[in-house]
């Protein structure tokens, strides 16, 4: 529930956001919202962006996937053959590139940015992770639930991990007094400890038990398929070389896992990005404005960039257009920064080592039972104060406009063209209700058409998302139909 709006004069000096905010709440009720325009220009730049591709971003990924192949054949080589100190750190360095690389390249396959894309020759049903994760389990945890429900705590598994405490929004338990030391270690135990909580956060989204064989058998057989190659098969085939093979494949998978954990780490856990209480009816507006207030940047070398983080480090645009290829996230974040700076919207980025501490800043601080920080409390009344004036404007229009006579329903026929299924779908329903109520299961995060998770190529037809450009892909939970449509289900 949004906090009531204070008084002016019992605030302290506003700064230069708040000041903006509360010139826009004095400003004519019935204009248009700070937050309606932002997330006009916000769902502009994304447009803008998906009609722009092509061939290049695919064969951006079809590289790096192949790069990561020969990264990993290349490294057991060097480790298993070579006698020269140097090419084994070498084939050290390549192997923890592969492992790297299997994270980030399998993240963005997993968003669909590539399936349809001319020239690519992956896709998000096909692709098999080549490291201790299991897609499935990756595809409902981080897509279904983080990106719609981000730093909602109770609601976000990711936000914590399961295992910090980095919000006043969660409780604080005697064990947390230890989560520094969980965090300095994770990357001793992030092989297995990973998979394992993907599994587990899917188990919960799903209303599963979260320890049962169904949840964690899969994990638990690709962590040991990872285990058995690198310190049992591997090391055999070296013969007196089996310590040093050994060795070498630990080291890499050591260099690797602290790589992860603070590439992954540092996105949402810094003291000064926000934290948020569940809201169903949150409007896309607000949903944009949390995306950005939760999430940081951090910066680091292009050359970097194309090859490691693959766009994870420019989280912000991920967050607000998760299927957009990864490639295209480095032009377009320019556009969103400009774009915050105008509405007076905080854009949080920051070099790594600066974002790795922030981290750990946060994890210091939460280990102990406080509620909040002053630079949070500082971001919160904005985040209030925007969503006050989003709510109050657009009451104040529904009370002076007259709404328009509902438009009488017609029923149209959606065609699944992988099974050749027709189902009969109503003008005044969702493409995902109609599908939901067939029994047709439809991946679906925000069902506000944000987090892009529903996003489904149409074939033929026309919805109510088309009234100016015809759109080959289509978010589904916000598509109704105007007339026949056949999906690439």
């Amino acid at each position: 529930m949004v906090a009531p709006h204070r008084p002016a004069q019992s605030e302290p000096a506003f700064s230069p956001e708040e000041a903006r905010m509360e010139n826009a709440l004095r400003g004519d009720p019935r204009s248009r919202a700070t937050l309606e325009l932002f997330a006009e220009e916000i769902t502009a730049i994304y447009e803008r962006e998906v009609a722009a591709l092509d061939e290049s971003d695919a064969h951006s990924m079809n590289r790096l996937v192949k790069l990561s192949r020969y990264c990993e054949a290349r490294g057991r080589r060097l480790i298993a053959e070579s006698r020269d100190p140097r090419d084994i750190a070498r084939g050290i360095w390549l192997l923890a590139s592969h492992y790297i690389m299997e994270i980030t390249n399998g993240h963005a396959v997993s968003h669909r940015a590539y399936d349809d894309l001319p020239g690519s020759r992956v896709d998000s049903a096909s692709y098999e992770w080549q490291t201790m994760v299991v897609g499935a389990d990756w595809s409902v945890d981080h897509n279904e639930v983080h990106h719609p429900f981000t730093n909602q705590a109770g609601k976000d598994d990711d936000y914590g991990f399961l295992i910090l405490r980095v919000s006043g929004k969660q409780p604080w338990r005697v064990v947390n007094l230890i989560q520094p030391l969980l965090l300095a270690t994770l990357p001793l135990y992030l092989t297995g400890y990973f998979p394992g909580f993907l599994a587990m956060a899917r188990a919960r989204y799903e209303g599963r038990p979260i320890l049962s064989r169904q949840t964690l058998e899969k994990p638990a057989r690709k962590v040991g398929a990872q285990w058995w190659r690198n310190y049992v098969r591997e090391p055999l085939r070296a013969g007196p070389r089996a310590p040093l093979v050994a060795a070498a494949n630990w080291a890499a998978k050591l260099l690797s896992n602290t790589y992860i954990t603070y590439m992954l780490g540092v996105e949402h856990h810094a003291e000064n990005l926000l934290d948020f209480d569940e809201d169903p009816n949150e409007p896309v507006e607000v949903m944009y404005l949390r995306q950005i207030l939760g999430t940081t940047n951090f910066t680091t070398t292009p050359e970097h960039e194309d090859l490691y983080t693959l766009g994870v480090n420019i989280h912000t645009e991920h967050h607000l257009f998760p299927d957009l290829p990864m490639s295209r996230l480095r032009k377009v974040s320019e556009d969103v920064q400009a774009t915050c700076e105008k509405y007076g919207i905080p854009y949080n980025s920051q070099p790594w080592p600066k974002a790795i501490a922030g981290l750990w800043k946060s994890v210091l601080l939460y280990s102990l039972p406080i509620r909040t920080t002053g630079v949070r409390e500082k971001r919160r009344r904005l985040f209030e104060r925007l969503v006050d004036e989003l709510r109050i404007k657009r009451g104040r229009r529904h009370l002076t406009v007259t709404p328009p006579a509902p438009e009488p329903v017609v029923e149209h026929t959606v065609t699944l063209a992988k099974t050749g299924r027709t189902i009969t779908a109503p003008s005044d329903r969702s493409l995902l209700e109609t599908l939901e109520q067939a029994g047709v299961n439809v991946q679906s995060g925000c069902r506000k058409g944000a987090c892009k998770t529903c996003v489904t190529r149409k074939l033929s037809g026309r919805t109510s998302l088309e009234t100016r450009r015809t759109r080959d892909k289509i978010e589904l939970c916000v598509a109704r139909p105007v007339g026949d449509v056949e999906l690439d289900l």
